[in-house]
């Protein structure tokens, strides 16, 4: 191998004599081998990656739930909302995801899940039966037995707050209940002495609202709808009631009833009149509509003729705004990209603290104030993450 000298102090080497290398010490340098001894690593070698490997993100997740059981049971609770706010019986995309999970923790530890899938299949089956042997029955009032898609679920294997009591005295609106009741029925002539145990705060109905110059399609749970129905039957002109009264009527708890009557304020369909009395709004006045857009102006807000309950009002969107920021960056962070419709969902389905109450307009001119803060990028589509550079 070539040799280095190690000078002794005070003798320096004349650039032009060669140094005295005589009893001299010697070492190998590091970076200067002989290319004759040179053995190539083992072909099993792990050599320094030029990037980053991908990552196990099942692993990351069960690391940051802390155990197996832990992310399996917070899988389940996902798993249930997917089913149960997919208004169809489509269960392929879960499915594959399943089987790809019981690969790694075995059938036995997903159970569970596997019966809530079978029970969606299931349940397809059996309205398609009761469908089929009940095809003239229909409400005069335009709600029959084709206009429902029930979900017949296996009680126990489902999370636990589905599991427990549903509100034992809460009803529906005489329509819905009739509909109910009429597909008790069909599904006891299916199935011989079995009955089904009415889950009446879960599930979605699509109805449309209509006003004197406007109407609006959404699609809500029924205790949304339960709450406005209260509205449209109740007597007096303008129609009003307290959050006290709806509580009365509809049975239901307090926390409940006055984040469903956040939503219909949200939507503009209702108004707060005085404290925790609500108005329906037949026609929207143009300051509900300035104050529903998200975009009132400084001089709008201020003038002398803007109501009390607007700047209040403005208060509690900025403090809900600043609320969705860290699940919008959450989300995206482990979507990559999003629509704005998923984007709602999302926040709809998991912001509870404070209730998410903004509509899909309203989210949009937000996510368009954080692309312009350069928060966000949009493409058109979907939303992203803006990537920053290296420092």
């Amino acid at each position: 191998a070539s040799k280095k000298a190690k000078l002794q102090a005070g003798q320096p080497a004349l650039p032009h004599e060669p140094p005295d290398l005589a009893g001299e010490d010697f070492e190998a340098s590091d970076d200067e081998e002989d290319p004759d001894a040179w053995v190539p690593d083992p072909i099993d070698a792990d050599p320094q990656p030029l990037r980053p490997r991908k990552a196990d993100v099942v692993s990351l997740l069960v690391g940051i739930y802390g155990s197996k059981e832990m992310f399996i049971k917070e899988y389940k609770e996902m798993l249930a909302d997917r089913l149960l706010g997919n208004p169809t019986y489509n269960t392929e995309r879960e499915t594959q995801n399943l089987e790809l999970l019981k690969t790694r923790f075995g059938d036995a530890a997903l159970t569970h899940c596997e019966v809530m899938l079978q029970d969606i299949k299931d349940s397809k089956r059996i309205n398609s039966n009761v469908q089929q042997k009940e095809k003239d029955s229909q409400q005069s009032d335009g709600v029959g037995l084709g206009q429902m898609h029930p979900l017949v679920l296996s009680q126990h294997y489902w999370p636990s707050a589905l599991s427990k009591v549903d509100h034992p005295r809460f009803r529906l609106p005489a329509p819905l209940e009739n509909a109910l009741a009429d597909y008790s029925a069909a599904y006891g002539k299916t199935k011989a002495n079995r009955a089904v145990q009415w889950k009446r705060a879960h599930g979605l109905v699509e109805i449309t609202v209509q006003f004197a110059d406007r109407s609006l399609n959404v699609t809500v749970t029924p205790v949304h709808y339960a709450v406005l129905a209260c509205f449209s039957e109740a007597k007096g002109s303008p129609t009003r009631l307290s959050l006290e009264e709806l509580m009365t009527q509809l049975e239901l708890p307090d926390a409940l009833v006055r984040k469903r009557v956040a939503f219909w304020v949200a939507k503009g369909v209702l108004k707060e009149v005085t404290a925790n009395v609500y108005e329906l709004q037949e026609s929207a006045p143009a300051e509900d509509r300035i104050i529903q857009s998200g975009h009132m102006d400084e001089d709008t807000e201020n003038s002398p003729g803007q109501p009390t309950a607007g700047p209040r009002r403005s208060a509690q969107r900025e403090a809900e705004l600043r609320a969705c920021e860290p699940f919008i960056q959450g989300m995206l962070k482990n979507y990559a990209e999003l629509p704005l419709p998923r984007i709602h969902n999302f926040l709809q389905r998991f912001m509870m603290e404070p209730a998410y109450t903004l509509s899909e307009k309203q989210l949009r001119d937000f996510l368009a104030q954080l692309v312009e803060e350069g928060k966000l990028d949009f493409d058109g589509s979907g939303y992203t993450l803006v990537q920053n550079g290296p420092d």
